[in-house]
């Protein structure tokens, strides 16, 4: 007998987390939910299992919202979410200024739109109208459109941005400001979180989670819409589409939820707390959302005339023709776009510091306007800013051709964990998938991680964190901490119900001593073994009678990374009530 209503899909088993992997990374921001997708059966499970969705919820649109997925490759993320579906503006359309009071006699009774090529009649009468009368007719004639009355006072009509691509008209009616035919036209251009996966997973990633905190904004929107889309990424869903400069500031500079909160209340970055081997934290819309409304890209240069000559008839070599590219350059911070990317980035950075001492953000070092300044940046060892913004194959069709270098940098440092471990720059190595890129303005001397080209080739100038202590300015001291960390942490997660006894301190000592053997035998430190690379300790001299009355275990562990720091130690206390590993006085 054949069931046609059998399907069987080829799963990979649950995966669990490994703290030894550096390479994973995170990307928080705006992308949409791709329509119809089926969900893979490991995704579904984890979503009834830690959100408590319902098989019925799990078939409603918005469904993955604020929610992490985990993706191994390109095509999965692209099964899954639309990454094209954005748009560069919005279609629309402003008249001329109207008078207070419009006319009601001698008047056309209707005004006449074209939707992707459909002339549609918009009713007005009874007339006479107010401006804004005039507005809410236009908005509940049925057509899906969008209207409101501009400074001028002048009539406002577009295509919501749920429309798609697609093209705007309005015909003739001088009497409402339309003395001639006025167009618009929506076009779609990929969107910043689908530019920087597809370039994590081109240059080597193999492993990303994706958190989707929304639809993406027009490109073009206005700064008060751009505001609205960044408290809804980082700190929770405004309830509104437009916000001001003060609301946003005031809502990064809110209070974080503790790690304890449960999976369904985290919101945006704080899914973090439930990633174990996640090591990068990627925001891709922040120079976008930060930056003023975007200006039209420069015009390209007429051509030469064609020196006539013979030629056989064949079709132009497959490229990009100037008609795919977008009209407007890439985002250029202001003052304010600045103070608001360094509100944002403290915001996250307050996170790591005190709960996700694993973890590194990589940024991008906004590009700034014409006269603007970089003040100070925020210095940590928990933080990486990529310098240059790139040409790849990725970027022809976005704004100026350009792509913000946190994912590439993301990319690399990934595959190069990978190919020679964590603990090794990554400046060594040549960066692979780049066509060219854009000078910084930013003053010289800046801990960046700065793209540049060299002989033919692409690299970094160096792989470095924006940390003031010297010691923890080199990025892969911050990585081998962080995988250091993670060890120790899943040390005290098997031992932590154990009596606190002589027994229980030499078994943590032996674990972290063999850990550090092993992080010695790949050659991630100097020296010649136990002793010269690395000591542990953990009995009464790194715990006081007070700790061992409150329950806490405190190892003390000293190394040598192949850097050339002389040495780091670092106290690792095991708190009876959390199981967790923490750092006293690390890096900040």
């Amino acid at each position: 007998m054949l069931h046609r209503n059998i399907i069987f899909e080829t799963t990979s088993p649950a995966q669990t987390a490994d703290p030894a992997r550096m390479d994973v990374a995170c990307f928080v921001g705006l992308v949409a939910e791709r329509p119809g997708a089926a969900l893979p059966q490991p995704l579904r499970e984890m979503l009834m299992r830690q959100f408590g969705a319902s098989e019925a919820a799990l078939e409603l649109p918005g469904r993955l919202l604020n929610r992490p997925v985990t993706v191994t490759s390109v095509e999965a993320f692209e099964a899954l979410f639309a990454a094209e579906a954005r748009l560069e503006a919005r279609a629309e359309v402003t008249g001329g200024a109207l008078p207070a009071a419009l006319p009601g006699a001698g008047v056309e009774p209707a005004l006449h739109v074209v939707i992707d090529g459909l002339i549609r009649e918009i009713p007005l009468a009874p007339l006479p109208l107010t401006p804004q009368a005039l507005a809410d007719r236009v908005a509940a004639a049925g057509l899906g459109l969008e209207a409101a009355i501009s400074e001028g006072p002048a009539l406002r009509i577009s295509l919501p941005a749920a429309h798609g691509p697609g093209t705007l008209a309005v015909l003739p009616h001088p009497a409402y400001g339309f003395p001639e035919t006025r167009r618009a036209r929506a076009r779609a251009i990929p969107t910043a979180m689908g530019q920087a996966v597809r370039q994590f997973f081109a240059m080597g990633g193999r492993k990303a989670v994706i958190v989707r905190m929304g639809d993406p904004v027009p490109y073009a929107a206005r700064r008060a819409e751009r505001l609205a889309a960044l408290v809804r990424v980082l700190v929770r869903s405004p309830g509104t589409s437009a916000t001001d400069a003060g609301t946003a500031q005031t809502a990064l500079l809110s209070d974080l939820p503790p790690p304890t909160v449960e999976a369904p209340q985290r919101y945006g970055p704080t899914h973090a707390y439930g990633l174990e081997d996640t090591t990068f934290l990627l925001l891709p819309d922040l120079p976008e959302l930060t930056a003023p409304p975007p200006s039209l890209a420069p015009l390209p240069p007429e051509p030469a005339a064609p020196r006539a000559v013979f030629a056989e008839c064949l079709p132009a070599a497959g490229s990009l023709s100037d008609a795919a590219q977008s009209a407007f350059g890439a985002p250029e911070a202001d003052e304010l776009g600045l103070a608001l990317w360094r509100t944002a980035l403290e915001r996250v950075l307050g996170m790591l510091r005190s709960h996700l001492r694993d973890k590194i953000v990589l940024a991008a070092l906004p590009r700034m306007a014409p006269g603007i300044t970089l003040p100070e940046i925020p210095r940590s060892a928990f933080l990486q800013l990529a310098e240059g913004w790139v040409r790849t194959p990725l970027s022809e069709t976005a704004p100026g051709r350009l792509m913000a270098p946190d994912a590439v940098l993301a990319g690399h440092l990934a595959n190069a964990t990978l190919i020679r471990g964590t603990w090794l720059s990554a400046a060594a190595q040549p960066v692979a998938g780049l066509r060219d890129i854009e000078p910084g303005r930013a003053p010289s001397g800046l801990p960046t991680c700065r793209l540049f080209r060299d002989r033919g080739g692409f690299r970094l100038t160096g792989d470095l964190t924006t940390a003031e202590d010297p010691s923890w300015t080199d990025g892969p001291v911050s990585r081998l901490m962080a995988m250091l960390l993670r060890q120790a942490r899943e040390i005290g997660e098997d031992l932590v119900f154990e009596p606190s006894n002589e027994a229980l301190w030499a078994a943590v000592e032996t674990a972290l001593r063999g850990t550090l053997d092993v992080v010695y035998r790949a050659g991630a430190l100097v020296g010649t073994g136990e002793g010269d690379s690395y000591t542990v300790r953990c009995d009464r001299s790194t715990m006081t009678p007070r700790d061992l009355d409150e329950g806490r275990l405190i190892a003390e562990v000293s190394f040598r990374p192949v850097v050339p720091i002389a040495l780091i130690r670092v106290r690792l206390p095991l708190s009876g009530a959390t199981g967790q590993a923490a750092l006293a006085g690390g890096p900040q």
